[in-house]
């Protein structure tokens, strides 16, 4: 597919258009180191809860690992072709391989907001409903729910590579996009992803904002004369020695410390990941509200260039992961600078 590197109206020497290619270039070279770390970054995530055998009992884990691996496919096949598109303005690879990426990018979003859901629920039973985590979050149980976000994104979108539909590279929008002959059925699948975003955003907030409601009555239920041990969410392994009161009633005062401890471990891995919830939302709702502008009306109001910011943050939030894994959660800190270090895994 050969495309013009530039529109015939402009002057190769000008100086608007040098400097518009400048800045192309730049966006593009920072598109690709962001490739490069994220795929570092979340192919460091994944190896640690693979190799770590406390971080793998945990079917939050797979959850993420399940976001990783969404993530990865980004960095690896869609953002490398995507940055050279913003640096060329141009698409010198095949239709058919433009349509891939576009229906891969309709489909990491339908599997990462899924699985920032799923996430969420895991949380909710972790610490809401925690008489009823071990049987609904079982490991099979967590596997399937990180399939079928994956078959999801596939029965919504490989549909878009057949007719009516067609792919082309957008410089306006500086992604590859699925359209359709069909106004009505492409404003339809526009819709269906932004609901998709939207509805998932809203569960998901609902259920973090039960979690924090638990988290207060918590605190108002637990007696002052028994403390929470350790920090960080981690319990402590070496617990101070029982008062006499503790002394008598030892088996119970031990059972209530250690759900304790559950309890503030499982809450902090919550306050973690949503975080990344949260900076998921700063990072996706802009793009969900232009999709909604946009299909609202019949002219093009938002500029080319807010297009393409709001899909760049969209790809910049699966570079930011790594940091909040290692900021707020003290196993994986601890299992990425074991990785690092190359020491033997326990």
């Amino acid at each position: 597919m050969e495309l013009e590197g530039q529109p015939e109206n402009a002057t190769p020497g000008s100086d608007g258009a040098d400097l518009a290619g400048a800045q192309d270039i730049a966006i593009g070279v920072v598109l690709w180191l962001m490739s490069l770390f994220g795929a570092a970054g979340n192919c460091l995530t994944i190896l640690a809860i693979i190799t770590d055998r406390q971080l793998r009992s945990q079917s939050s884990s797979y959850l993420i690992v399940n976001l990783a691996v969404a993530d990865m496919v980004v960095f690896v096949v869609i953002e490398p072709f995507l940055a050279f598109g913003t640096a060329t303005r141009t698409w010198p690879f095949s239709t058919p391989f433009c349509a891939s990426l576009g229906v891969l990018v309709n489909q990491h979003m339908v599997v990462s907001v899924c699985s920032m859901t799923a996430i969420a629920v895991n949380r909710y039973y972790s610490v809401v409903r925690r008489t009823s985590y071990h049987r609904v979050f079982t490991g099979p149980r967590t596997l399937i729910m990180c399939l079928a976000t994956w078959l999801l994104g596939s029965a919504l979108f490989l549909p878009l590579v057949a007719s009516p539909f067609y792919a082309n590279y957008s410089a306006y929008y500086g992604v590859c996009v699925v359209t359709s002959q069909d106004t009505k059925l492409g404003k339809a699948v526009i819709t269906l992803i932004a609901l998709n975003i939207v509805v998932n955003i809203v569960i998901s907030s609902v259920c973090y904002l039960q979690i924090y409601r638990e988290v207060r009555k918590s605190r108002l239920r637990v007696m002052p004369q028994v403390p929470l041990p350790g920090s960080d969410g981690q319990p402590s392994e070496d617990q101070p020695a029982s008062n006499g009161s503790n002394q008598k009633n030892g088996v119970p005062a031990r059972m209530a410390i250690a759900k304790q401890q559950i309890h503030r471990a499982d809450v902090a891995i919550s306050i973690n990941l949503f975080i990344v919830f949260a900076v998921f939302c700063i990072c996706w709702t802009p793009l969900a509200i232009f999709i909604f502008i946009q299909t609202s009306v019949s002219v093009q109001l938002i500029p080319g260039s807010v297009w393409q910011t709001a899909y760049k943050l969209v790809l910049f939030n699966s570079t930011l992961n790594i940091f909040i894994y290692a900021w707020k959660n003290r196993k994986l800190r601890s299992a990425y600078i074991k990785l690092l270090r190359c020491q033997r895994r326990t």
